[in-house]
């Protein structure tokens, strides 16, 4: 099921934060969710020696720690 920026302004708005608040939230939560902060850096590189993967390819090689 798929909530839209409008129904997350107006939960948020539920729990008294103030309309314009609302907003923003909810748009940086479709931001979000569009990929805006899907993206790699070379910190893990330098960090752990080995290159950084995205969060759903960690997922997939660990999904049996959570099954």
């Amino acid at each position: 099921m798929t909530i839209s920026e409008k129904e997350v302004a107006e939960e948020l708005e539920s729990f008294d934060l103030q309309p314009e608040y609302a907003q923003v939230l909810a748009a940086l939560d479709t931001a979000v969710s569009n990929g805006v902060e899907e993206r790699l850096n070379n910190t893990v590189l330098s960090v752990a020696g080995r290159p950084p993967k995205r969060f759903q390819e960690f997922v997939n090689e660990n999904r049996n720690v959570w099954t």
